[in-house]
Formats: structure tokens, C-alpha cells, sequence
């Protein structure tokens, strides 16, 4: 049978669970004296090591992004906490008047990101792959040109790897073991939260970068912050306001 719909991000995706993978690796173990745990700073260090790191040996133009790479996480954790507190992003159409599109996404994005993520949480852990899925295929069939189906198609594909990667370590219990609750059952409880969390800081950061817009920066950045947020709600436990 023909696949109706192919997902152009999935390999973004991959680079969102390799990147989880790196921070799990690199968080620091020997902590200093009273420090519980690692620190936010900790976490956005490693986070942007995952995705570039400067050789000192060989200097590139491309080191001086790394400050404004560690500014991803800051604002998507702002965004998260507060629901957007710049006014700048909104997703879910009930809290709009009736009528009214967000100042970043039309009436139809909206829609669809209500569903990604409000309709999830009403979906069982182990269909939550297959829900994913048929919402990919409703953003390609919605009417939406390219540029509105891209950040759209990105958070789906940072979600279903999202899922993937979670309910592996949970079924395990490996890598993660330390941020993870001694009952599976919490955990299965708590993994939609961290698939949406990974979702909503893709869209959330989606147009970072300001004019002249250029689409692989804010690609790049959607996909670091939906890895920084999606950890730091597993190890920190982040508890965002409904977008």
C-alpha cells in the first residue's frame, strides 16, 4: 500500500533523541559539595554541546553562534512556564475569542496544534504513535502551503521521536534511571507530558530568529529547544502553563 503522507523532518527527529542520548551522557556526575542535582546551566551546556562544539584548534565564524545558542533554552523555558510571555506565540484556539487567529499561527495551524497538544492527552501511552501520525496527515491535507506545514510537520516529528525515545527508556529504565519514577505506571503517566513538552517548545520556537527569516535556522533551533525542554521536564519536573 502507498504511504499516503512522508514527514520531511523524521531525520530531525533522530537528531532530537541523539542529542538526549549526548545530555544523559555528559551531565556531570561528581557535583559540587550541597548541590543536589545538576543545574539548568548544566543542562543548557550540555544541550548545546549536542549539537555544536568549537575547536579550539581550528576556529570557525560559525563559534560565535554558541552565546546565541544558549539563549534557545532560556526563552523556551520562559515561553513554557508563562504560556508565551512575550504575546508573541499562540496555539490553542479555546483560549482565543472566537474568530480570532494567534499572532503567529492562522485559525487552521491553530487547529491542528490544539490537537497535538490538547487531543494527546486524552490518548492511551501506547497510541500515542499512531495519533501522532494521523495528525501528520491531517496538517498535509489541511490546505496549508509549505511554509505553514513545516513547523507543524517538525513538532510531529520531534513528537513521534519523542514518544519513541521515551517509552524505550521507560520500558527499560536505562540511561534515565535516575530522573525516572520507581513505578512504571507513573511514568507511562507522566510520558505524554514529555512528548507534548518536546512539541510545544518546536513551535514555541519556530521564528526565533527574526527577518530575514531563513527556514533552517529556525528548524535548528525548534529541534534544540524541543530537546533542552523535553530533558528539562524529566529531570527538573518543569510544570508549564496551558498554551
Amino acid at each position: 500500500m502507498q504511504t499516503k503522507i512522508i514527514n520531511p523532518y523524521t531525520e530531525f527527529g533522530t537528531k532530537h533523541k541523539n542529542s538526549l542520548d549526548y545530555i544523559i551522557t555528559n551531565l556531570p556526575l561528581n557535583l559540587p559539595t550541597g548541590q543536589a542535582g545538576p543545574t539548568f546551566e548544566n543542562l543548557n551546556e550540555q544541550l548545546v554541546n549536542s549539537f555544536y562544539i568549537p575547536d579550539p584548534m581550528n576556529p570557525s565564524p560559525v563559534d560565535l553562534l554558541v552565546p546565541f545558542l544558549k539563549t534557545v533554552l532560556p526563552h523556551t523555558y520562559n515561553g513554557y512556564v508563562n504560556a508565551g510571555a512575550s504575546g508573541e506565540w499562540r496555539v490553542a484556539s479555546s483560549n482565543l475569542p472566537a474568530g480570532q487567529a494567534g499572532t503567529k499561527y492562522n485559525a487552521v495551524q491553530q487547529k491542528l496544534i490544539a490537537q497535538m497538544l490538547e487531543g494527546i492527552r486524552f490518548v492511551p501511552a501506547q497510541s500515542i504513535a499512531e495519533y501522532l501520525s494521523n495528525l501528520e496527515e491531517a496538517a498535509v491535507t489541511a490546505g496549508l502551503n509549505y511554509d505553514e506545514q513545516t513547523p507543524l510537520l517538525l513538532a510531529l516529528a520531534i513528537g513521534k521521536a519523542s514518544n519513541e525515545y521515551w517509552q524505550a527508556q521507560v520500558a527499560v529504565a536505562a540511561a534515565w534511571v535516575n530522573y525516572l519514577n520507581a513505578d512504571s505506571a507513573i511514568n507511562y503517566q507522566l510520558l505524554t507530558g514529555w512528548v507534548t513538552a518536546s512539541m510545544q517548545a518546536a513551535l514555541l520556537t519556530y521564528g526565533l530568529v527574526k527577518p530575514p527569516q531563513i527556514q533552517f535556522a529556525d528548524i535548528y533551533i525548534s529541534t534544540i529547544a524541543s530537546v533542552g525542554l523535553g530533558a528539562g521536564k524529566v529531570i527538573f519536573g518543569w510544570l508549564g502553563k496551558n498554551p
